[in-house]
């Protein structure tokens, strides 16, 4: 079940919220986390529900493995915990690399070895990178210390909670389960039900007037491509812009709306965007996209490996590992890796130049507007280009895309062109130069509240209960459902 489909917005939805609100008022916490644990659980089976036993097994695996890591830790067998915290994490891997790496691997050996190995062709589990990641995480934090969950039923919704359960963002267990906790749980306030929606609707409108319409330009480059053609030199252009920005508009307005469907139920989840087309370093790219994915690598990953604590050369060869892992998480392909490994070589490049630039001028002033806008297009420019490699099926069709680009395919440009490039312009004009959907909202759907300095007006345009923003939120409604007549595409990340 797509959030982009009727089905989710005239039924489940308030099904559910009607459901969650009338159990919580009548009967407390406990019968309303078991309705929304059922409300889970039916959402990620609606589509493929002989998948439900994986992910149940996976939540009982580390729910039982988080508290038996507790009890060994209280009581002194710190050798023994961190056996068990090792195998449960090689278990989890295991479950992932099973679904989701097995058939890259065997093609591998098959090609290197001439040999003709071969497994089931294995569809893994929807969301199966992001709830794997998300309990790994929970588990290194419980052998730290954390204090695990005791209850089941909590333990459940922090897993399977159907706003974030398919792609993310991947929240830890100290950004969720202390909700669950809360007196008033299951009575979402009236700030709460408007905020959430605006962010839905927002979300929606991004993903169905701004990135579907995205898709025909997207395929006139990497179509030709994946057939072993050369694109036109103008389409690959178009082409590779236009997939920078329909993944960015698709999978933000994919957050966008799980943030808004949880903070209607009552409930808050990280930020995953911060407006990432706008930094001026690759750096500040990796702070600003699919935020709680970088948080992750870097705190379990990243940090574990030394992170810049063992010498230069470390520190660059650990940001390399990282991405090349960060962009295998992502999908089993050649294609990953290189784009990963592209990543890992521009944030290992930055941090080069960095270094270079403090010692040479160390007291130098903070740089000026064209300096800034010189990074920021230096850096969409590497993000852009590493995109084609994420987007492309294989290699070949990935270089077949750069070889139009180079102008080897044919150079006159077709009919269409100059309307891709208007379409294109506007949406860059959207994403450099209008706030996002965090400063929009004033941080209010996310636990990452950013506030105005002491006595300094919001401004004009920040969402507050208002006729201006109701009518902003009912245009942009209405825009969105018109496009959906005809046309529900599923999220890129769903592929995840």
């Amino acid at each position: 079940m797509l959030f982009n489909s009727f089905e989710f917005i005239y039924a489940f939805l308030p099904l559910t919220l009607a459901g969650w609100v009338l159990l919580g008022r009548a009967r407390g916490n406990s019968p309303a986390l078991g309705f929304l644990v059922l409300a889970s659980l039916v959402y990620y089976g609606w589509e493929r529900p002989w998948h439900l036993p994986i992910l149940l097994a996976s939540c009982l695996f580390n729910h039982y493995a988080a508290l038996r890591l507790a009890s060994l830790g209280r009581q002194g067998h710190t050798v023994a915990a961190g056996r068990l915290a090792g195998l449960a994490v090689a278990a989890n891997l295991g479950l992932l690399g099973y679904f989701k790496y097995t058939g890259f691997v065997l093609g591998n050996l098959n090609a290197c070895l001439d040999l003709n190995l071969s497994l089931p062709n294995l569809a893994w589990p929807l969301g199966i990178s992001f709830f794997t990641f998300q309990q790994i995480a929970y588990l290194v934090d419980v052998r730290r210390g954390q204090h695990p969950e005791s209850h089941l039923l909590n333990y459940l919704l922090f897993v399977t909670f159907f706003p974030k359960v398919l792609a993310g963002p991947i929240v830890r267990a100290s950004q969720f389960l202390p909700q669950l906790g809360l007196s008033g749980l299951a009575r979402p306030s009236q700030r709460d039900l408007a905020l959430g929606l605006a962010l839905l609707v927002v979300g929606l409108f991004k993903k169905m007037a701004l990135a579907e319409d995205l898709v025909p330009v997207v395929q006139r480059a990497f179509g030709p491509a994946s057939q072993g053609d050369l694109p036109e030199f103008y389409n690959a252009w178009l082409g590779v812009l236009a997939y920078t920005l329909q993944i960015y508009f698709d999978f933000s307005g994919y957050s966008d709306m799980a943030l808004g469907v949880a903070r209607m139920l009552g409930l808050r989840l990280p930020y995953n965007f911060a407006s990432p087309y706008k930094s001026v370093s690759i750096a500040e790219f990796w702070r600003r996209w699919h935020m709680t994915l970088s948080y992750f690598l870097r705190d379990y990953l990243y940090i574990p490996l030394g992170g810049n604590r063992r010498g230069q050369a470390r520190r660059y060869l650990n940001l390399v590992v990282t991405m090349l892992l960060g962009g295998l998480w992502h999908g089993a392909g050649w294609t990953f890796v290189i784009w990963g490994g592209l990543h890992g070589l521009f944030l290992a490049l930055h941090q080069a130049w960095r270094r270079w630039v403090d010692k040479r001028w160390p007291r130098r002033r903070q740089g000026s507007a064209l300096g800034a806008w010189a990074g920021r297009l230096l850096t969409f420019f590497a993000v852009a280009m590493a995109w084609v490699f994420f987007r492309a099926p294989d290699l070949p069709s990935a270089l077949a895309v750069f070889k139009g680009m180079l102008g080897l395919g044919q150079m006159a440009p077709g009919p269409e062109a100059v309307s891709a490039f208007l379409s294109l312009a506007w949406r860059l004009a959207v994403v450099w130069f209008l706030p996002n959907s965090q400063e929009y909202v004033l941080g209010a759907a996310s636990q990452a509240q950013t506030q105005e300095a002491p006595g300094e007006p919001a401004p004009w345009w920040r969402w507050r209960p208002s006729p201006l923003h109701l009518g902003v939120v009912l245009a942009l409604g209405f825009w969105a459902l018109g496009k959906m007549v005809g046309q529900v595409g599923q999220f890129l990340y769903y592929q995840f």
